[in-house]
């Protein structure tokens, strides 16, 4: 009998129009998340992308002066740091096109403000939206659009709060001397780095590969720094960072690539030239180290950094012998056809007396 009253209780409340508004309210909220987390995800995991390009727009409120806008970009097969001016489609909106084939941060300089942002192969959809103070002297706001804004605006976020003290921007009075003071140092900064980033994993939309790519690109810059710091130094092992070698989640990061090399140069007692025996050791270290894309894309810059020092007898002749062991052929293909690009160029070349 006891329960009785209880039925009663709740018969009126399944009778009221109550229900109806509660069942609607909670598929509204149900197909505002699905609507919400589509328009906010990102596509697949995004891979090398060979001869691609990257637009990116400058919105300014537009003034009858002219901003110079531009913008620095480091890549990775390539290892080079690259200067891309931007073109005025109108005023107040500036164009700059990347040529990138993978995942990178660049910083983009308006006049004498620098702002890094994050580029993606293939997108054009990326739009920064500024605000100068009314003297014109500073930026007062950075509003990121497009479908991959929210990684530049992880950036953003990340200088606000940390500011110039991070391992990537280590400041110029930052000594590796004593070395202990200068490891400690840099794993402070990196352990910050590393919690502002797990809080916004929490708190913001951040697609699995780029939290392991910041994630690779904090502690690889960290490992290199130090072994590049320890490189003419006898340092305690147990104060260099003990990081992956192969580690297939840190492809997109150009630092994985420098603490490779450093790390080679320093356990195989190498000199640190570009001489053909030393890159002939090198890439057969790293051959004998690295699987899947690492092995390919690390091979593929050593090969590539043979060609840019106009060693193209060596860069085919590595070409030769390790295009069987590359897991996938489109980084010999590209390298191939870097390689005939210059070989006709030099071709071209009148022959000097």
């Amino acid at each position: 009998m006891g329960g009785h009253p209880v039925k009663a209780s709740l018969a009126p409340l399944f009778s009221t129009p109550l229900v109806p508004w509660m069942i609607t309210l909670g598929l509204s909220g149900y197909v505002y998340f699905l609507t919400y987390h589509a328009q906010h995800s990102l596509s697949p995991d995004p891979s090398y992308e060979f001869y691609d390009t990257t637009q990116v727009r400058i919105l300014l409120p537009p003034s009858d002066e002219p901003h110079e806008v531009y913008a620095h970009l480091t890549t990775i097969l390539e290892g080079r740091r690259e200067l891309v001016t931007a073109v005025q489609a109108k005023p107040g909106m500036y164009r700059l096109t990347f040529n990138v084939n993978s995942p990178r941060p660049a910083v983009v300089f308006i006049d004498n403000e620098a702002l890094e942002i994050f580029l993606v192969p293939g997108d054009t959809s990326l739009a920064l939206a500024l605000k100068f103070s009314p003297d014109g002297t500073r930026l007062d706001s950075a509003v990121f659009r497009g479908k991959h804004g929210n990684l530049s605006a992880y950036y953003r976020d990340k200088m606000a709060r940390l500011g110039r003290n991070q391992v990537r921007t280590p400041s110029l009075s930052f000594s590796p001397d004593p070395f202990a003071a200068y490891a400690a140092k840099l794993d402070s900064m990196a352990a910050r780095e590393l919690a502002f980033l797990a809080e916004r994993e929490i708190f913001a939309i951040l697609p699995d590969w780029f939290a392991s790519f910041e994630k690779n690109e904090i502690l690889y810059q960290k490992a290199y720094l130090k072994l590049n710091a320890a490189y003419n130094q006898q340092v305690p092992e147990s104060l260099l960072d003990q990081v992956p070698l192969n580690n297939s989640g840190a492809v997109f990061s150009y630092y994985y690539y420098l603490y490779l090399n450093a790390f080679i140069a320093r356990r195989h007692g190498m000199l640190r030239t570009g001489d053909p025996e030393t890159l002939r050791r090198q890439v057969a270290t790293a051959d004998s180290l690295l699987q899947g894309d690492p092995h390919d894309i690390f091979l593929a810059r050593m090969i590539f950094q043979a060609m840019d020092q106009q060693q193209l007898e060596l860069a085919a002749g590595l070409l030769d012998q390790y295009e069987p062991k590359f897991n996938s052929n489109r980084y010999s293909r590209f390298l191939r056809a870097q390689l005939k690009a210059r070989e006709s160029a030099a071709q071209a070349q009148p022959v000097t007396r």
